[in-house]
């Protein structure tokens, strides 16, 4: 009886059929729960039980005699309500301790971002990198990369510019494959429906690992401008191609618009944006500020327009591009 009674309570609570003094107190308990924001050690919890304990002692301090309900003239049976409600500080203890661990262990839950439209969406994660999410894909990441690792998740296709960091390697779970880099740019197509899956590298070196349950593949070292196919119905089979590869850039990507944007910036897009290798000869360019929409133009366009505000040209020796002037137009 005493255990319905209690689960009573709580459900009268919930759907706020409780009286005044139940909801007072139990209100007051989750009032102060709402208050938590940092671990709360084993001492704290201890300390906390007493004192809704001793709470509760001080709030149903009743006379028994006047909670004695007289069933007959022979017999008068006593309802102990402070061993009732004892029970009850329990299971709303139960309830207080879980929440804080909620609460406390939602700073550091994984984010899942969807993206279901054509449109491509652009995630900024916590250590600098960008990610492209394609349609029909998700990415589940935390809000922040502890001191070792950067590790997603990732279903479907997106596009990856990582920020360079060799004491913490980023790594990409997909369904087939685990992708590890230091910092690059490159794709990555791993629909968990699809039969082949691809990675492309535009920047940078990436090492492809096949998961274990689709083969028994030694890992794949994937340079600048270099593509791996792997098809799951045939997975002894891994294709690369080199050089021919080219990575087809998300259209976020090719947006490129800038109001007193520094010279160096604007070359880092360029960069990503027609994978490319632009490099200024003279560091006194890089404290240029250009206002620009270089958005869809072909790459030489671009390095015109940038060349003509500086007063300066540009010139390409193999796969460099260089820009060299004097300094900016007054």
């Amino acid at each position: 009886m005493r255990i319905n009674r209690i689960k009573e309570i709580l459900r009268n609570y919930r759907f706020g059929r409780s009286s005044p003094r139940e909801s007072q107190i139990i209100d007051r308990w989750f009032d102060s729960l709402s208050n938590q924001q940092e671990e709360v050690s084993k001492d704290e919890l201890d300390k906390l039980g007493q004192n809704i304990l001793k709470e509760i002692n001080k709030k149903i301090d009743v006379n028994e005699n006047d909670l004695s309900i007289p069933l007959n003239k022979e017999k008068i049976v006593h309802f102990d309500f402070r061993y009732l409600f004892k029970i009850a500080a329990v299971f709303i203890l139960g309830i207080i301790v879980v929440s804080i661990l909620v609460l406390n262990k939602s700073n550091i839950n994984n984010v899942q971002y969807s993206s279901v439209e054509v449109k491509v969406k652009e995630i900024h994660l916590s250590d600098g990198s960008i990610v492209w999410l394609k349609s029909d894909s998700k990415l589940s990441y935390p809000e922040k990369f502890d001191q070792n690792s950067r590790e997603v998740y990732l279903e479907g296709e997106a596009f990856f510019d990582v920020f360079r960091d060799v004491n913490r390697p980023f790594i990409i779970h997909s369904q087939d494959m685990v992708t590890k880099v230091l910092g690059t740019s490159f794709n990555i197509r791993d629909y968990k429906k699809d039969v082949e899956k691809a990675v492309e590298v535009l920047t940078g070196s990436v090492q492809v690992s096949l998961n274990r349950e689709s083969g028994n593949h030694e890992s794949v070292l994937l340079k600048s401008r270099e593509k791996i196919f792997y098809n799951k119905e045939n997975p002894d089979v891994v294709e690369l191609l080199k050089k021919e590869a080219l990575v087809v850039l998300p259209e976020a990507t090719k947006e490129l618009k800038f109001e007193e944007v520094s010279i160096n910036e604007i070359i880092e897009k360029l960069n990503l944006a027609h994978g490319v290798k632009i490099r200024v000869k003279n560091q006194k360019l890089n404290s240029c500020k250009l206002t620009a929409d270089l958005s869809y133009e072909k790459l030489d366009v671009c390095l015109e327009i940038i060349s003509r505000a500086l007063n300066a040209k540009y010139y390409q020796i193999e796969d460099q591009i260089y820009i060299d002037g004097k300094g900016c137009l007054n």
